[in-house]
């Protein structure tokens, strides 16, 4: 193994030292350890660039954070309308009751919602509603629900009901009528 002692070191010189940019070699004076060598010129640029870099970075940062808020406030709205489009109430005239025996004495409307992953179709007025898996069954359902509770509720007098039964009947009854049967004697049949 060869030692220290043994290798041929280059020296430096003066002149090297120069080169490099520092004022004067550090090995020639007895405080030099306690001085921080110096390259000519080199801090002004240095701390300019950094400078310069550090507000370069600032700015693209501050750009990608708008741009990263603007995305996601684009995907909350995307997301908002979407389910406004689907949730959106709907008013559907409700004009027959068939194929049940019953008539209506006026059309009346009933709203249709969307919940998750059902319809529900509510008679407001008479706080009777139903569910399905699309609008049209939903619909088809609060019918079969509003005949069901007008038989019901038809067979017992006022006085037996409740405030919300009672004005439940109160309400079916200016909306549903029990059709009548039109046997063959009826007027214009043979």
């Amino acid at each position: 193994m060869v030692s220290d002692s043994h290798m041929n070191w280059p020296s430096i010189g003066e002149e090297s030292f120069c080169q490099w940019g520092f004022d004067e070699p550090t090995c020639a004076h007895e405080d030099a350890l306690s001085e921080e060598p110096r390259i000519v010129g080199w801090k002004p640029n240095a701390l300019a660039a950094i400078a310069q870099l550090a507000e370069s970075i600032s700015v693209i940062l501050a750009a990608r954070i708008q741009q990263q808020v603007l995305e996601r406030k684009v995907m909350l709205l995307d997301a908002r309308c979407e389910a406004l489009e689907v949730a959106r109430p709907t008013v559907v005239p409700i004009q027959t009751l068939a194929p049940f025996p019953y008539r209506l004495v006026k059309p009346f409307e009933v709203l249709v919602t969307f919940h998750g992953d059902h319809y529900v179709a509510s008679f407001v007025d008479a706080n009777i509603g139903a569910s399905g898996d699309t609008d049209v069954e939903a619909v088809l359902n609060l019918k079969d629900m509003l005949v069901s509770a007008f038989e019901m509720l038809a067979e017992l007098n006022d006085d037996e009901l409740g405030p919300g039964p009672c004005m439940q009947k109160h309400v079916l009854e200016e909306f549903i009528r029990r059709a009548e049967r039109r046997g063959r004697d009826h007027k214009g049949t043979g």
